[in-house]
């Protein structure tokens, strides 16, 4: 699959999954895909705290098997990061070019209370990022389209690897075991960059090398 080493074994309705994973469209196909039929949940502003930096968060829901080919083929956005950290920010910034224009412009856009141009400028500065919807890692509490779908208390059989490719299944991390799955879900969270006023870039010190991590062991 891909022309590399990325063997899928799954857990969960195999039969229907694995042939759409194993006939994956290239990544930029499957980017472009997304925005035509997500819906836009909730856009809020994020702030960093003891700071005066803020991005824009964004929480959007997809088919599912649209999510399973962005999250979990070898032609998706982990296989990408897979393949070098160099190609899985490059996905990255294909994934955000694709979908950027409909978060804008999304009805819970307007109501977030950021200007335009600072959300723009926050969705395309290098440390902009997706990733799957986290409980816990919700922006506002409240806020029921925040909530995440995804935990560690739901990974199972953390010893049996779902995706193999000869590097995530041997790391000895909890989060290499967790990188080694491939949920089955529907909903993206997009994070901007942290950004001042004058637009100065924060990156948070555990996601400095959010990159590698991911090459080396499928999560971050």
């Amino acid at each position: 699959m891909g022309g590399f080493n990325w063997t899928i074994e799954l857990e969960t309705e195999e039969t229907v999954r694995l042939p759409m994973l194993q006939y994956a469209e290239p990544f930029e196909q499957i980017a472009k895909n997304i925005p035509r039929s997500m819906s836009v949940l909730c856009c809020h502003a994020d702030i960093k705290s003891g700071t005066a930096f803020i991005r824009v968060a964004y929480c959007v829901q997809i088919e599912r098997n649209l999510f399973d080919l962005f999250f979990n083929s070898a032609q998706g956005y982990r296989a990408a990061y897979f393949r070098s950290p160099w190609e899985g920010m490059r996905a990255n910034t294909t994934f955000l070019n694709a979908v950027a224009p409909k978060l804008l412009s999304s009805a819970p856009s307007s109501r977030c209370g950021l200007p335009d141009k600072f959300k723009r400028k926050s969705l395309t500065t290098p440390s902009a990022k997706v990733w799957l919807a986290e409980q816990g890692n919700e922006v506002k509490g409240n806020c029921i389209t925040c909530q995440g779908e995804w935990s560690a208390s739901s990974v199972s059989k953390r010893d049996r690897p779902e995706i193999r490719n000869g590097r995530w299944e041997y790391a000895q991390t909890t989060k290499a075991q967790w990188g080694c799955k491939a949920p089955y879900l529907t909903k993206l969270r997009i994070f901007g960059a942290f950004l001042d006023v004058r637009f100065n870039e924060l990156v948070p010190w555990n996601k400095r090398f959010r990159a590698k991590e991911i090459y080396e062991i499928g999560w971050s």
